[in-house]
């Protein structure tokens, strides 16, 4: 999005790359599930690079959310996913309407509870998420 002041097509929101530099700015709490949430939330185009970048973002929200994971060994999960990254394939993104943004967590929304919501939207492909995390470990 080149002007910020723009409604983002993914997720609806004004401005939201900005919103989300300004919370990673300011060391936000939880900000590996921002991060996480947010790249699940714009998941990109069906690019190798897009496809990659969404499959370790919703492994790390699966081990943080279902596992009790902490950050860091979200992060180390990430890392360990790369390995297998061929084997990663496009998933189909939900639809976004009405959900909760990165704009709404800069206004007070809990970041949890935001993640929470994403990584239930992509319920169709829980399992393949899993699969990843299992293949990966």
């Amino acid at each position: 999005m080149s002007d910020e002041s723009e409604r983002c097509a993914g997720c609806g929101a004004v401005g939201c790359r900005a919103v989300l530099r300004d919370l990673c700015a300011h060391a936000a709490p939880d900000q590996q599930l921002l991060i996480d949430a947010y790249a699940a939330q714009h998941p990109g185009d069906a690019s190798r690079r897009a496809i990659e970048s969404l499959a370790v973002h919703l492994i790390s929200l699966c081990l943080q959310l279902e596992r009790g994971a902490t950050p860091a060994r979200a992060r180390e999960a990430i890392i360990a996913a790369l390995a297998i990254a061929y084997r990663f394939v496009r998933l189909d993104p939900p639809a976004w309407i009405g959900a909760l943004t990165v704009a709404d967590v800069a206004a007070g929304a809990d970041v949890r509870a935001w993640a929470t919501l994403v990584w239930r939207a992509w319920a169709p492909h829980h399992a393949t998420v899993r699969e990843w995390i299992n293949a990966s470990s």
